[in-house]
């Protein structure tokens, strides 16, 4: 066993050697017997051990009671949650129902900028030749025969 070997198992298991597992307990207590290093070692954990049992913890009135009553910071809304709260209007404020109506006539001009905008294939001037040649057209597929009832 080296003493980094055995200085981690002080570490890991405390300065009672008779409370480690049954493989290192006989093997750590001969190393310890024979390296003075290791008995100053597990001295210094020992020391260690009682000055940490021998503190007192100080006592804090009323931290339970603070902790759970503090005031928590504000939190960011989502932004879905920003714009809902935007557009319905808060109860007890009549001055906000124009916030609805305005989203409710989006689609409207909308509408009409598009329209303006495109023409879809939809010609505006008309070829007085085009139409007398429907005309025309229509007027051919009547049927002038006389009918003789």
């Amino acid at each position: 066993m080296t003493f980094d070997k055995f200085s981690d198992l002080v570490d890991f298991y405390g300065a009672d050697i008779s409370v480690w597992p049954n493989g290192l307990r006989e093997e750590c207590s001969a190393f310890a017997i024979d390296n003075t290093a290791a008995k100053n070692l597990l001295n210094q954990e020992r020391l260690l051990n009682e000055v940490l049992k021998s503190q007192q913890i100080p006592e804090f009135s009323g931290l339970l009671t603070k902790v759970l009553y503090q005031e928590l910071p504000p939190q960011q809304q989502p932004f879905l949650d920003q714009v809902l709260g935007w557009l319905t209007p808060q109860q007890g404020s009549h001055l906000l129902w124009w916030r609805p109506a305005l989203i409710g006539c989006l689609p409207l001009l909308f509408g009409v900028l598009v329209g303006n905008f495109y023409s879809f294939s939809i010609r505006a001037e008309v070829d007085e030749l085009d139409y007398w040649e429907d005309e025309l057209t229509l007027l051919s597929l009547n049927d002038y025969t006389e009918n003789s009832y």
